[in-house]
Parts: C-alpha cells; sequence; structure tokens
C-alpha cells in the first residue's frame, strides 16, 4: 500500500517488515484516510467516545477531536476504528449508507483499496466505492456506496502514516461562547425522550446531543434504538434567554429526503432537566425562511410540542 510521498521514507521500514518476515503474515496497517484536494482534504471519521451501532461515518476536518485514525488488514480486508469495523449498512447497493459496527467477518465489512496512480479507491460490498453522499465535501457528510467511476474526486483516497498525519491540522481553539461550552452550561449533552422507559419510536421522541468538538455538537433525531429520523451537526448556537439556547445545524442524513443537507435553526427551552422545542424553521432549500414551530406550537395545526426528560 502506497502512502502519501511526504511519510513513505518513514514508513517503507515499516511495511517490509510486516511483509517480509513471514510470507503468510497479513500486513496491518494504521492510517488516516484523507480525500484528495479535490474533495476537500478531508479526513474519514466517526464520532470518539461511546460506540453506538451503526454510527455513521462521515468526513471531517483532519485532527479534530474525533475518532480519524484507522487499522486496515490486506488479509481479512477489514477497516476499523480501534475494535469496531466499517461496514456498509445495507445489501451492498448503490446508495447503501457506511456506518461502523461489530466485526462479524461478513462481506458487508470487507473493503479493498484499489491504487488509482498515487491514491486509492476503496472497493466494498456489491464492488462499489465508498463515495462522499452527493459530492458535498462540507465536514459531517456522511459516506456512502456508489458505482466506481474513473478520475472521480469524492471515490479518490489518500493514505497516510497515522502519527503524522495528526500533524496537517490545528485543534480548534475552544472559546467561552463555543457550542461545546454553551451545551454543556445548559446541562444539554445526552439523551432526552418523552419516556425514557421506552424504546424511541414516532410517539416517543428520542434526542441525542454528542460532542464532537468545541464547535460542533452531533444531534439525532431517533425512530429505533438503530434509526435516526435524521442527523445533524450543529455548529453554531446562542443564549437567546436564561432559559432558551438557539442552535443552526446542518441535517447530513434524514427519513425525509427532501431535508438532507439543509441548514435548520432551533431555539429550545431549557427548565431543570428537561427540553423543549419552541421554535424550528430552515434557512435554506424550498422552505428558507418559513417557520414550521413558533412559541412551541407547529404552524400546521396548532400542536403543541412536548417536554423531553434527560435520560442519561
Amino acid at each position: 500500500m502506497k502512502f502519501q510521498r511526504q511519510w513513505i521514507a518513514v514508513f517503507i521500514g515499516f511495511l517490509c517488515a510486516a511483509v517480509v518476515t513471514d510470507e503468510t503474515k497479513a500486513a496491518s496497517y494504521q492510517m488516516n484516510i484523507k480525500s484528495v484536494p479535490e474533495a476537500g482534504n478531508k479526513c474519514v471519521s466517526t464520532p470518539d467516545g461511546q460506540f453506538v451501532e451503526g454510527m455513521r461515518v462521515f468526513i471531517w476536518d483532519c485532527n479534530a477531536p474525533l475518532a480519524q485514525t484507522l487499522s486496515y488488514d490486506d488479509q481479512t480486508q477489514q477497516l476499523k476504528f480501534g475494535a469496531h469495523c466499517v461496514e456498509a449498512l445495507g445489501q451492498g447497493n448503490p446508495r447503501d449508507a457506511v456506518g461502523v459496527g461489530t466485526c462479524n467477518g461478513s462481506a458487508a465489512q470487507r473493503w479493498s483499496m484499489v491504487p488509482v496512480k498515487d491514491n486509492y479507491q476503496i472497493i466494498g460490498p456489491g464492488n462499489l466505492c465508498l463515495n462522499i453522499s452527493n459530492g458535498v465535501t462540507a465536514n459531517g457528510t456522511p459516506l456512502e456506496l456508489a458505482a466506481c467511476v474513473a478520475n472521480s474526486a469524492v471515490e479518490l483516497w489518500a493514505m497516510y502514516q497515522a502519527s503524522n498525519a495528526a500533524a496537517a491540522a490545528s485543534s480548534p481553539v475552544q472559546t467561552s461562547s463555543s457550542v461545546q461550552n454553551i451545551f454543556q452550561r445548559h446541562e444539554l449533552i445526552g439523551t432526552f425522550a418523552e419516556d425514557c422507559t421506552k424504546d424511541p419510536s414516532d410517539s416517543n421522541q428520542y434526542i441525542v446531543h454528542r460532542i464532537i468538538d468545541a464547535n460542533h455538537v452531533e444531534r439525532d433525531q431517533m425512530k429505533s434504538r438503530s434509526v435516526r429520523s435524521y442527523a445533524a451537526f450543529v455548529d453554531n448556537a446562542d443564549e437567546v434567554t436564561a432559559n432558551d439556547v438557539g442552535m443552526t445545524m446542518l441535517v447530513t442524513e434524514s427519513a425525509n429526503a427532501q431535508m438532507k443537507d439543509w441548514r435548520m435553526r432551533l431555539v429550545t427551552r431549557i427548565d431543570g432537566n428537561r427540553i423543549r422545542l419552541m421554535e424550528s424553521g430552515p434557512l435554506t432549500g424550498p422552505y428558507a425562511g418559513q417557520k414550521n414551530i413558533i412559541a412551541g406550537k407547529t404552524t400546521n395545526g396548532g400542536a403543541e410540542t412536548h417536554w423531553l426528560k434527560k435520560c442519561q
């Protein structure tokens, strides 16, 4: 496997040791996988910390406090974040999502690194390529399977030795008004539900907030324990009042395909360990500027939003 030229001299000894000492021994690599410059120079990433089955794999600025170091075994063809395998979340069809799961040796977890000049296509189930969804190269864009296309920038990846790739970018500076600080100050990190004793469903809404870095929080609305109504990244937050927090977010995946890639503005009210959505509306898309929730009521019918209690 070829690594980017600036580290190849350092890494060549490691590669030779892996393959020369025993011809039957698999070579294993620790690396960061980065999109080519035409696709944003972003690292393949997933949220760090507590593992959740089916958690999506996405692109993000390199050296963010995310899980960005992967291992690859060229015999099992498993690509891993720590002990968890990158897998296709489907039957190996185009547009199948890519996430992480418990390693089980299945075809959904086998990936081939195919050289394309100085880069690679990463080919998975159904002989489909690892692809940046819809060609959107912004932070948080999820990865998926797509038909392999020659010289398609969103299917080309560079491999970097993990210990050196982290030096490619600097960490974000945390400030007192960062998204992380505002969420922590109002105890918004964690899981909130109408009824924490029951599984999430369309009639029992669950909202999950996870810290990504100082300026980004992941927000998921769950339809079940493993299926999201939507996933989004909050990249701006403000304290509207002492008890109301405003947030702007980018929807990265949605059960309603029309909402994907929308930017949304929400205002959440906090009352002790409870939260309630008071205002909501898209900032982009065909309904930009129209609010679907005002003063805690839907604009279509006037139904009141529900209080959600903190579960953990």
